[in-house]
């Protein structure tokens, strides 16, 4: 089931990105199109199927061409100057640095267009945007600041990592109208933070052939397994997990729980 799921995102994304003889739309198809693992969109669906809720592909679809946008961003020699990306060369690399700029915001605004579908899920997507650039800036001025805690790392990853997983768990619970819709974002979010852990352990464990990105790009970053050490960062982690299971389960969502845990595997390992 989860590869029928994946197959239908892959084909409506294949069909609403761009094509022509323009280098933008090469460049704004080349990121989404490099693969990647689509949790954020699989995790919509399987949310949608607990719940009976249908027609929710293109939202699903748009959190995964917005999520691609922010990794062309971040990429970027401005930002994390980085060279490689789901096992191919970084957008910037290929199509330079001005044209991969306008195809990261080329994916928001087409991200946007499909959000703009749902009228009842537009504006949080709108607020999770915003969260989510909020998040990536702490991230880089995070690196050079001196007074910081260790809450700003937590709302960082909340807000940098946390927002779009909060919109992917609760977005078929607005559609079908549960009051308790934000306890879904909560903890979306708080798995997000979890997500971030996890792939901050990859990025000093691991190398950059078998995770598919560059490595070693933490060394300046303020993180909190360079707070914390890799024990305690995971024991957090695994207890956040843990503590969203426990929530799928309380709210029957089988198919949410049972995508989440044999992805876990994919997530730590990269």
């Amino acid at each position: 089931m989860n590869e029928e799921k994946r197959t239908k995102i892959l084909k409506k994304m294949n069909d609403v990105l761009p094509r022509g003889r323009w280098t933008i739309f090469n460049a704004m198809s080349y990121t989404p199109r490099a693969g990647g693992k689509n949790l954020r969109a699989m995790l919509m669906l399987e949310v949608a199927d607990d719940l009976g809720v249908e027609g929710i592909l293109d939202a699903a679809v748009a959190v995964e061409l917005f999520h691609s946008g922010t990794l062309i961003h971040d990429d970027m020699p401005e930002i994390d100057d980085a060279t490689l990306r789901r096992g191919k060369k970084a957008n910037h690399l290929v199509f330079g640095s001005g044209m991969a700029l306008l195809a990261g915001d080329g994916l928001f605004f087409l991200a946007f267009k499909l959000m703009s579908k749902y009228e009842n899920l537009f504006p949080i997507f709108s607020d999770v945007a915003y969260d989510v650039l909020v998040g990536e800036a702490m991230d880089v001025e995070l690196e050079d600041r001196k007074d910081f805690s260790e809450n700003d790392i937590y709302e960082m990853y909340e807000k940098k990592t946390g927002a779009l997983f909060g919109f992917s768990l609760s977005a078929p619970a607005v559609v079908v109208g549960l009051k308790n819709w934000k306890e879904f974002e909560r903890m979306g979010r708080k798995f997000g933070i979890a997500f971030q852990i996890y792939d901050d352990i990859k990025d000093f464990t691991m190398s950059s052939e078998s995770v598919g990105k560059d490595v070693g790009k933490d060394v300046n970053k303020k993180t909190l397994v360079k707070i914390l050490g890799f024990e305690k960062a995971k024991e957090v982690a695994d207890g956040i997990v843990e503590d969203i299971f426990n929530f799928l389960r309380s709210e029957k969502l089988e198919n949410a729980e049972s995508f989440l845990r044999g992805s876990l595997d994919l997530i730590k390992r990269g």
